[in-house]
């Protein structure tokens, strides 16, 4: 996208209004259509990919095995928190009190519990942009 045509994309409402305009409102509605299998799948398939690499973890007696196991575990726990984030917290796709369940799970890596962070999380939502924001440092991150 060049300077000349280059669209102003600093809100949620502004980026839903560029993809409406750009791609449609039938492919963006189909893109955001609810799909329960594809919710467990992502969600249990994460927590399965996780149990792989950690029992090759723990098989793994060789450094040059090792150290990719090891990053490629950072980055499956770094999603899990991501997948928690979404799921859980914001779309609570497994109703309130089966989506508490999962979130504690999908928590135990990082030594959070759940119900703490959503509690901080939302706090941050409804302050967002103000200074009781708890996560506004975050805001300045893009750039």
């Amino acid at each position: 996208m060049t300077s000349d045509n280059a669209v102003k994309l600093d809100t949620f409402s502004s980026y839903k209004k560029y993809l409406v305009q750009n791609v449609g409102r039938e492919q963006v509605n189909d893109l955001h259509k609810e799909s329960k299998l594809m919710d467990f799948v992502i969600v249990f398939g994460w927590v399965g990919l996780v149990v792989l690499n950690s029992i090759c973890i723990c098989l793994s007696f060789e450094l040059h095995w090792l150290v990719p196991l090891m990053f490629m575990q950072g980055l499956l726990f770094t999603q899990l928190g991501l997948i928690n984030h979404e799921f859980i917290v914001h779309r609570r796709v497994f109703g309130p009190k089966f989506s508490w369940f999962v979130g504690m799970f999908l928590s135990l890596p990082t030594l959070i519990k759940s119900t703490n962070y959503s509690f901080v999380h939302m706090t941050h939502h409804r302050f967002i942009g103000s200074e009781r924001d708890g996560e506004d440092y975050k805001q300045d991150l893009g750039g």
